[in-house]
């Protein structure tokens, strides 16, 4: 596999890949020849081992430092920005932890006391809050317990009771989800915003297999028992109706900070390099004098506090976050305070 990829390398030693700005039908860039998005990206161990030792190979020079910096939980605070969901909102400005904040808040809807669970039940019980929190925005409603019972590996009933708690604490988010699968339908496409008005359109042909409302969808499938209704119709479709907005407003944010990010480093740097975009990150090659001030300018820059460029206010009162990591190697980054 390592021996394949040899070919993509070029005269100057570097990897070239292609990057489609435009180049999947969920509004996401995509990645080609080689896929970095992907390729270096481990599902269980063996293939977190590979994907390390692949990442080894990409080294800074000698006298240089990667830094890869990228968005907390910037799909959540976009899902927030978009329902208005104000439980959210208010989470996500409080300061604290949003994971930890709703471990609690799904421990009491469910009979359960999150501050008297043990160190490491609290940290399963979060780690279970997180991928719930993710999975909310990108799966039919009515599945989301089902889902997370095959994705975490728990009880059904556990899997059940976590999917409906999601939707009583995150009011807001459902009736967003409600009112973007039927906009959706009724036009035949998605719509993606850009602070807080409409940008590109996504079309959504398989909307045409499927009821005009999710909750008519809902009632049609069954995961658990499979059915005739469910293959007939888009359910890629109709979780796109919502998450394409998510998903490319994400996108659009980090990519419209990479000028501004080159435009520094050529001012500010001795030859400062931007590296890749992958999703919500930003990854760089800087000379080590040039670490300290270029990590002091980049993370103002994500989190939209830059006293070099004007607020853009890409969420509407919603803090945004960025975290930060270096290394010598891809393998080896490590993350950093600022």
């Amino acid at each position: 596999f390592a021996g394949g990829g040899l070919r993509d390398i070029r005269s100057d030693g570097r990897v070239h890949p292609s990057f489609l700005q435009d180049g999947t039908a969920g509004a996401r860039p995509s990645c080609a020849e080689p896929n970095f998005f992907n390729r270096l990206k481990g599902r269980d161990d063996a293939s977190r081992e590979l994907g390390n030792m692949l990442r080894a190979c990409h080294q800074a020079l000698p006298g240089w430092t990667f830094i890869e910096a990228d968005m907390g939980q910037i799909e959540i605070r976009l899902a927030a920005d978009l329902s208005r969901d104000q439980t959210m909102i208010a989470m996500l400005n409080s300061g604290i932890d949003f994971h930890t904040q709703s471990s609690g808040m799904f421990a009491k809807a469910m009979g359960k006391d999150f501050e008297k669970m043990s160190p490491e039940e609290k940290e399963l019980f979060r780690d279970n809050s997180k991928q719930s929190n993710f999975a909310s925005i990108y799966e039919i409603p009515s599945q989301l317990g089902f889902m997370l019972s095959k994705r975490l590996k728990i009880d059904k009933a556990a899997g059940q009771a976590l999917g409906d708690v999601m939707f009583k604490t995150y009011t807001g988010l459902r009736t967003y989800m409600d009112t973007s699968y039927a906009e959706s339908w009724e036009r035949g496409y998605a719509i993606t915003h850009w602070k807080g008005k409409p940008a590109r359109k996504r079309p959504l042909w398989g909307l045409g297999k499927n009821p005009p409302t999710l909750k008519e969808l809902e009632k049609m499938v069954n995961y658990d028992r499979g059915s005739d209704e469910e293959t007939r119709m888009d359910l890629t479709a109709a979780r796109s109706t919502y998450n394409i907005d998510i998903q490319s407003a994400a996108v659009d944010i980090i990519t419209s900070m990479l000028k501004p990010v080159v435009d520094w480093l050529d001012a500010n740097t001795n030859g400062g390099q931007f590296l890749l975009q992958i999703y919500d990150s930003i990854m760089l090659m800087v000379r080590d004098e040039d670490l300290d001030k270029t990590l002091q300018f980049l993370l103002p820059l994500m989190r939209d506090e830059s006293e070099v460029y004007a607020k853009q206010n890409y969420v509407d009162g919603i803090p945004l976050v960025a975290d930060v990591k270096i290394g010598k190697s891809w393998a080896t980054l490590k993350k950093v305070k600022v």
